[in-house]
């Protein structure tokens, strides 16, 4: 079979489960032979038995569920951050540099003045107080950054786009328990010894 998109998985799959052996063929493999698809079969025929063709990598079904879940993870993460870099062009819009001033605006700083902005809260020195005192800025440099104009439709869309932010943010705890659930029942049935050690990961993804 030639790999193409995606239309080659539901074929596999059902030649797999009738115990058929399978060889997948990159079509990068194959394309300076294309002319038709009749053609193109042809010679897909005439090389497999010439024992010219390999087949891709294809993982087994374990291994394939925990790429599923992690490429769908992968794919809300990227939601996330482009749901971040919208919050931060509202910040510019209105004048606001809060990015400037805190490495991460969904951070447990930034987080809070979002917040306390979208509750109405305008004073620049009552949202510079809410930054953790791990925040390299002093609060008079964060104070100087929220100085900005709020004009009403920049707000509106910043109140849209950080509640989209926030149900990425529970998808992604959720795909997680399912990647952990997932992983215990493939430990459950393993009856090798593997000493499993946790690395520790910087980033909050």
């Amino acid at each position: 079979m030639e790999s193409t998109g995606s239309y080659w998985q539901s074929l596999y799959l059902v030649l797999i489960a009738n115990n058929f052996e399978v060889i997948l063929v990159p079509s990068a493999v194959i394309k300076e032979f294309k002319k038709t698809d009749i053609i193109d079969d042809l010679r897909i025929q005439q090389l497999h038995t010439l024992g010219l063709l390999r087949s891709c990598y294809l993982p087994d079904a374990t291994t394939e569920s925990i790429r599923s879940l992690t490429g769908h993870r992968k794919s809300v993460i990227e939601d996330a951050s482009r749901y971040t870099n919208r919050m931060q062009k509202c910040f510019r819009l209105m004048n606001c540099r809060l990015d400037v001033v805190i490495n991460d605006i969904t951070g447990v700083s930034g987080i809070k003045m979002i917040k306390a902005i979208l509750n109405d809260e305008r004073d620049a020195i009552k949202l510079a107080a809410l930054a953790h005192n791990r925040v390299k800025k002093s609060q008079e440099e964060i104070a100087d950054a929220l100085h900005g104009n709020f004009i009403d439709e920049y707000l509106f869309e910043l109140e849209n786009v950080y509640r989209l932010y926030k149900e990425t943010q529970k998808v992604i705890v959720k795909i997680d328990e399912k990647i952990a659930s997932k992983l215990s029942e493939i430990i459950s049935n393993d009856t090798s010894t593997v000493e499993v050690k946790k690395k520790q990961l910087k980033g909050k993804n």
